[in-house]
């Protein structure tokens, strides 16, 4: 199965068929599985006889397959008896978001990158001469189903892209490549320099003077001063190279006795770090705190003077605050936001048990418990006077967590306006491919932290049925009878069979032992004469008030529905909306005293049974084609099937 809306499945272990009803079993005295193997692509029996060819499944009973396509079961039992069954498996998403090449022109010119291109490699120089005005970028991502996107701009079926205007001086192109698992991406980064336009030297002219002039004394320059050394526990990376300049760092205590420092990136910091850019080429600039060196580094105060942060800008230069790896993005315009002096961040780790411990709390209460949560690293406070769009945070992973499943990672934030929230967030990768962060987008305060969760697996069961033509007939309207069936497959089973006690159920009645647990549970009731209608067409009306009683929900309330404020079963289809079962027409009525027909029927039940749509691969039903409105949950109803939720709202199918 592949995903439908949320569900993005990645990898699903195929479930051994000698599980489920397709294989034989084996009967008789003395009889047993003899042999169970599996294969890739479709094979005969006569493949498996020899006894070495496959893979021996008697241990696990599963596999696991890597890639999409056909699969071949063998069974065969001590009496000889042989069943081959195929599977098709085709959900498995995949990983990979590397560029296969990466070219760029200049017109009909090649243009060659520094270094060469690799797959492996991420960062990339040019150098263009000062008549380049433009350049064509042609990225080819090595995976047919990636997807690419230069400078934000989608690219479509492999093709260039529109030229790039290029300016005098820096400019930067970031190539994103996201896999067919959308959460792995890879970012690849050229950092182009136009060079200035030379300007003409003008041809000297000599004037003849009637006096000899004295030739002046040159007056000696003197030598620049040497910057000094980069502060203790402070370093400043540009384009992934040291430069040696000092960053004003200062200690500062609290009155409560605390102590945190304060960092300062002024308007002559800014400048060297122009200076250097204008050598080198290079636009990412990092400002990085060491914990080892900096012993109050669980309170830093980061001030960026505007008009030095405005220089930066200028040139097109990025500017990262990694602070213990909790790295901030300084957002483009940030210098000119607000009319202030400088631009204040303020980045706080929490290493108390106690504050991950409400961080704990607050985040499963966010999932409704369904999640056995626990904290991931240190929880993070960031609080900054930038007050416009949205930045980016990465928080890394703990060193326990390198490489983990990253459907299993997610960020639990607390917003500046109170609300709270499990974000996916978009994992970072290393160029080995292992998850080391979670990148957020905030505003300007957050608490936040890495949250890390085993997936949550469910098993559902088949609960409806076609017909012998192949048929599902979706518009046909559900009896009392058939509705009944549907909710006692639902029940736990404690509920002991009984008679129906209706006049008009007779024991012999096909659907006699469900109406009969369902009318002992009080989830459906007949009439004051006795009888049930088992084949009377259930309303709409009779629906809710049946699944609010299944449900135990208190029928009160007035629907939104202006032809149920009056009707009998208001209460109930006010409970039945507030639960998310129910939904009205277009016109903005609920038509009560309508009949159900199987598809409502069955997108109803799924949404009381908490089950998930699933992909309608076509091989069901003849008459619900993929895109038949209900065609998701019809196939979901009609198959049993597992799903596994992960914490990144993920959720992984596999048969049953």
């Amino acid at each position: 199965m592949s995903r439908s809306r949320r569900i993005r499945p990645h990898r699903r272990a195929a479930r051994c068929p000698s599980r489920s009803k397709r294989l034989s079993t084996a009967r008789g005295a003395g009889n047993s599985l003899a042999a169970l193997r599996w294969a890739a692509g479709a094979r005969d029996a006569a493949y498996f006889a020899g006894g070495s060819d496959g893979t021996d499944l008697r241990a696990d009973r599963a596999f696991e397959a890597e890639t999409n396509g056909t699969y071949t079961v063998y069974a065969r039992d001590a009496a000889g008896n042989v069943a081959v069954q195929t599977i098709e498996v085709n959900n498995i998403r995949r990983t990979d978001a590397s560029l296969a090449s990466l070219r760029l022109r200049s017109g009909e010119t090649e243009l060659a990158l520094t270094p060469a291109f690799d797959p492996e490699k991420l960062q990339y120089s040019l150098e263009v001469d000062s008549t380049v005005d433009a350049i064509t970028v042609k990225p080819m991502a090595s995976d047919e189903v990636a997807s690419v996107t230069v400078n934000g701009t989608a690219q479509v079926g492999g093709a260039a892209l529109a030229p790039i205007a290029l300016t005098t001086g820096a400019n930067t192109i970031r190539i994103v490549v996201a896999a067919q698992l959308s959460s792995v991406q890879r970012e690849y980064t050229i950092e182009i320099t136009k060079k200035n336009a030379a300007t003409p030297t003008p041809i000297p002219t000599s004037t003849p003077t009637s006096t000899p002039t004295s030739t002046p004394t040159p007056t000696p320059t003197p030598a620049s001063e040497p910057s000094p050394e980069a502060s203790s526990g402070v370093s400043l990376m540009l384009g992934g190279k040291r430069i040696d300049v000092n960053v004003p760092l200062t200690a500062v205590r609290n009155a409560d006795g605390t102590t945190y420092y304060e960092l300062r990136l002024n308007e002559t910091v800014a400048t060297l770090v122009v200076q250097s850019a204008a050598q080198s080429g290079d636009t990412e600039l990092r400002v990085l705190a060491n914990r080892q060196m900096i012993p109050s580094i669980d309170d830093m105060r980061i001030v960026l003077d505007n008009a030095g942060l405005a220089k930066l800008e200028a040139q097109n230069i990025r500017v990262t605050l990694a602070i213990d790896a909790v790295a901030y993005q300084v957002p483009a315009g940030a210098a000119a936001a607000g009319g202030k002096s400088a631009t204040v961040i303020r980045l706080r780790s929490f290493g108390s048990p106690s504050v991950a411990d409400e961080m704990k709390s607050a985040a499963s209460s966010s999932a409704g418990g369904k999640w056995e949560l626990q904290v991931a690293g240190v929880p993070v406070d960031v609080d900054s006077s930038y007050t416009g769009a949205p930045v980016w945070l990465v928080l890394p992973l703990p060193t326990s967590l390198i490489g983990a499943d990253p459907r299993t990672l997610a960020a639990f934030v607390e917003y500046d306006d109170g609300t709270k929230a499990i974000e996916p967030g978009t994992v970072q990768f290393d160029s080995q491919g292992r998850a080391t962060g979670i990148a957020i987008k905030i505003g300007s305060f957050a608490r936040l932290a890495v949250i890390q969760a085993d997936p949550i697996s469910s098993a559902y069961d088949r609960y409806v049925s076609g017909y012998a033509d192949g048929t599902f007939q979706p518009a046909r309207l559900v009896t009392r009878a058939e509705v009944a069936v549907l909710l006692a497959k639902q029940l736990d089973g404690s509920q002991e069979t009984i008679a129906a006690g209706f006049r008009d159920v007779p024991g012999s009645h096909w659907a006699a032992s469900a109406i009969g647990k369902l009318a002992a549970a009080g989830i459906m009731k007949g009439g004051a004469d006795g009888q049930f209608r088992p084949n009377e067409l259930i309303t709409r009306a009779e629906l809710a008030v049946t699944l609010t009683r299944w449900k135990q929900l208190q029928p009160d309330g007035a629907p939104r529905f202006a032809d149920a404020v009056s009707h009998w079963a208001a209460g109930s289809i006010a409970a039945a909306e507030r639960a998310g079962w129910i939904a009205g027409y277009a016109d903005g009525t609920y038509r009560p005293d309508r009949g159900v027909t199987r598809a409502e029927a069955v997108v109803i039940l799924n949404r009381v049974f908490g089950r998930p749509a699933l992909p309608n691969d076509g091989s069901s039903w003849t008459d619900v084609p993929a895109v038949y409105w209900a065609s998701g949950q019809i196939i979901s109803a009609s198959r049993s099937f597992e799903a596994h939720r992960y914490l990144n709202g993920e959720v992984e199918l596999a048969d049953r």
